[in-house]
């Protein structure tokens, strides 16, 4: 065979892996968007304000628990700018907020952000019901003299890592005067799945998410499938990740060449005292950056319908049973540990809500799901918030020489 047929015989190879590799491509591009829609997307359905803080989860499902996020290369995902959805709107900063924010601050504003997951979000509620709202109210008359904010930056599914990343990348630059974290939860969730929050989990480990989104047979996972969803740009969205696509296909391809289908992968609960340490090597780390930008900070560990104090109203009683008791067992195991290891911390504000929750009683149902407070729940927490705060509204003032702005008794 002369050196040209060779040749020729190479090019019709290359050109068939390549047409190969193409379709392929297609195939996972396809299944990506066919199993890659959200369930509600934003403007769906509509939904009702309810009138008063009085019916428990008056609008719990009636509204978006999720905004609609798009891809960040720190955090892996954020709200999406500019964006109203059912019951939210995010401002053209990223924040959940009806108004943008000031740059630079105004000389008699008071600026406070709130960092966490979906409880810091105010999941299932409707804007002018949410706890920060009914916090920057609070604050506003105890300091009339005053301009207050309080900013909630809280995205669901976010980590402890998450809201560090958060703090350091994108609410510094708004120049806040102190930070509110309301964290844990997701921390418990993760850790109960066996995801270790530093070693790949559902937010930092993109190829396993892009792999569960795929498929949950392969690699079963908490998974928020829509957080990738952007109607403007392809999924994924890095050109870099096609790869992940690639193998996976191929793989199913293998798979049910052979008839076989890949088994699901058991994950084990994350020992509590590990799940505990990684929570507090996260915790130094806040506390340190904001002594290093002299910003007051308060912890406040969420509360969850398993750890809490609050003796129980029958909703909320219902909701207990439904969970799997090894779930009960295992975030109550780990918000113990975490409990214990911050106890040491006589240097730094940290509040546990389960245990300040004690004082209400069963008449009142705060709770609509294990983690997600209702209405109610909200204006309790918006109060609550607000006396803790107003200690560290009074000294930035009187730091600022805004001594005679003290709060109203």
């Amino acid at each position: 065979m002369s050196s040209h047929s060779r040749s020729r015989i190479w090019l019709m190879w290359a050109v068939t892996a390549v047409g190969a590799v193409l379709i392929l491509l297609v195939l996972g591009e396809s299944a990506c968007r066919l199993n890659h829609r959200p369930d509600n997307p934003p403007g769906s359905a509509p939904y009702t304000i309810p009138p008063q803080y009085v019916t428990p989860g008056l609008s719990n499902g009636g509204q978006d628990n999720f905004a609609e996020m798009v891809f960040s290369p720190v955090l892996t995902y954020r709200p999406k700018e500019n964006h109203q959805g059912r019951g939210y709107k995010i401002n053209r900063q990223g924040f959940r907020r009806q108004t943008d924010l000031a740059s630079p601050k105004g000389a008699d504003t008071v600026r406070i952000f709130v960092l966490g997951g979906s409880f810091a979000f105010g999941a299932g509620v409707p804007d002018g019901y949410t706890y920060s709202e009914v916090m920057e109210s609070q604050l506003q008359k105890r300091f009339p003299r005053q301009h207050i904010e309080v900013v909630n930056a809280g995205v669901g599914g976010y980590t402890s890592l998450q809201e560090y990343l958060l703090l350091a990348t994108r609410v510094v630059r708004y120049e806040p005067d102190f930070v509110i974290f309301l964290t844990l939860a997701n921390d418990a969730l993760f850790s109960s799945k066996g995801q270790d929050i530093l070693d790949g989990n559902d937010a930092l480990d993109y190829e396993g998410a892009i792999k569960a989104c795929l498929n949950q047979r392969v690699v079963p996972r908490i998974y928020h499938g829509q957080v990738f969803y952007d109607p403007d740009e392809p999924y994924p969205p890095l050109w870099e990740d096609y790869h992940f696509k690639l193998l996976w296909t191929i793989d199913q391809a293998l798979f049910r060449l052979k008839g076989k289908i890949a088994k699901k992968v058991v994950f084990q609960p994350l020992p509590a005292k590990v799940a505990a340490r990684r929570f507090c090597y996260i915790h130094d780390l806040k506390k340190v950056w904001c002594q290093l930008e002299q910003m007051p900070m308060l912890t406040f560990l969420q509360p969850i319908i398993s750890s809490t104090k609050k003796p129980l109203h029958p909703e909320e009683r219902a909701i207990w049973e439904r969970l799997k008791e090894e779930n009960n067992r295992v975030f109550s195991e780990l918000y113990g540990a975490v409990r214990q290891q911050l106890a040491t911390d006589l240097n730094h504000s940290i509040f546990d809500i389960n245990d300040e929750m004690r004082l209400l009683g069963p008449d009142t149902c705060a709770f609509v799901d294990w983690v997600h407070f209702g209405e109610v729940g909200q204006k309790w927490l918006g109060e609550y918030l607000a006396e803790k705060a107003a200690p560290v509204v009074a000294q930035r003032l009187e730091q600022r020489g805004l001594a005679a702005n003290s709060p109203i008794k």
